[in-house]
């Protein structure tokens, strides 16, 4: 059985790139809402890019503060929520039951196999787990090799330090990527090239 790879490109902040992945048939776009974040966009941003993406791809709305959530849900109405930060299993439990249709990623944060030991403890209330560098958006990968004796219960979307040049490494610990920086020349702009790459690289995946 031949599992399809999949490809989400986070921290989009103008149209005209947004616009160009969606063409190229990229599977989910995140939009960061996390403060200091040289990809964070407001609410009105927020609109308008939701508006290019439409339903031609999964949205999902990278939040750190649960505080922002009924604000994020009325402009954008994401697919899932990609959960940052200290969040406990009631948090989540309570997150579901408030926005029942919106689907789940909690991220976690990745330097040792230790980091690895309470993961899946959130599987009940997730559809899928997305593992990061111990500091997530700065282009760092942690060491993927730890995954090869970790038994996941949800769908690991890999994060962190991801590019055109590591891409199809990546495809062996995950069967979804996430790329920021390497989609960036520029740190916080999009590179129309890096994502026609980046994407070309996943689809010719078997």
């Amino acid at each position: 059985m031949i599992i399809a790879k999949k490809i989400k490109l986070c921290g989009f902040t103008k149209a005209d790139s947004l616009s160009y992945a969606i063409d190229c048939g990229v599977d989910f776009v995140g939009f960061v809402f996390v403060a200091n974040s040289p990809r964070q966009i407001n609410i009105a941003t927020a609109q308008q890019l939701a508006k290019v993406v439409g339903n031609k791809a999964s949205k999902v709305a990278v939040v750190n503060d649960l505080r922002q959530l009924n604000f994020i849900c009325e402009a954008i109405q994401p697919d899932y929520w990609q959960l940052h930060g200290d969040i406990s299993v009631n948090q989540l439990l309570a997150i579901k039951q408030q926005f029942p249709a919106i689907g789940i990623i909690k991220a976690f944060n990745i330097s040792n196999v230790n980091d690895l030991a309470c993961i899946n403890d959130y599987a009940l209330y997730s559809d899928y787990f997305l593992l990061d560098a111990k500091i997530s958006g700065e282009g760092r990968a942690f060491s993927w090799q730890m995954l090869q004796n970790f038994h996941s219960s949800k769908p690991i979307i890999l994060a962190g330090g991801i590019n055109q040049n590591n891409i199809l490494q990546a495809f062996n610990y995950a069967n979804i990527v996430d790329i920021s920086s390497g989609i960036e020349k520029i740190r916080g702009e999009k590179s129309i090239d890096l994502i026609k790459n980046c994407i070309n690289l996943c689809r010719n995946q078997h």
